[in-house]
């Protein structure tokens, strides 16, 4: 049996220090294939690193929330709710409030299961 050392670049976000890949964490033979590989979904300013979610929060910590136009649902419940959310996913918006939809469903599925019972 042979055994080798290697050496390579894996990419980690410094704000969240994530590795995780949907096909498992990559391994680069450069730094600069690493960069490559997320230079057009990663934002790399100098040193630092962050994955596309930490960009969006810093984005929006800095420039403020940029929440979407409303979107219009109906619940399968028949509940009927709007809501919008902000591209780096860390703030949404619901009319009416989201504990209020949950509640609201909640009653409606008693309702409804009640309603087939009869």
């Amino acid at each position: 049996m042979a055994l080798r050392e290697h050496t390579c670049w894996s990419l980690h976000c410094d704000r969240c220090d994530t590795d995780y890949w949907d096909d498992g964490i990559p391994h680069f033979d450069s730094r600069q294939e690493a960069l490559d590989y997320v230079k057009d979904s990663w934002l790399i300013v100098g040193d630092t690193m962050l994955c596309t979610h930490c960009a969006d929060k810093a984005g929006c910590e800095s420039l403020g929330h940029q929440v979407g136009d409303w979107t219009d649902n109906t619940h399968a419940t028949g509940i009927t709710y709007r809501h919008r959310a902000c591209h780096c996913r860390a703030r949404s918006e619901w009319d009416p409030p989201s504990e209020h939809v949950l509640t609201l469903i909640d009653a409606a599925r008693v309702v409804n299961d009640a309603d087939t019972k009869e």
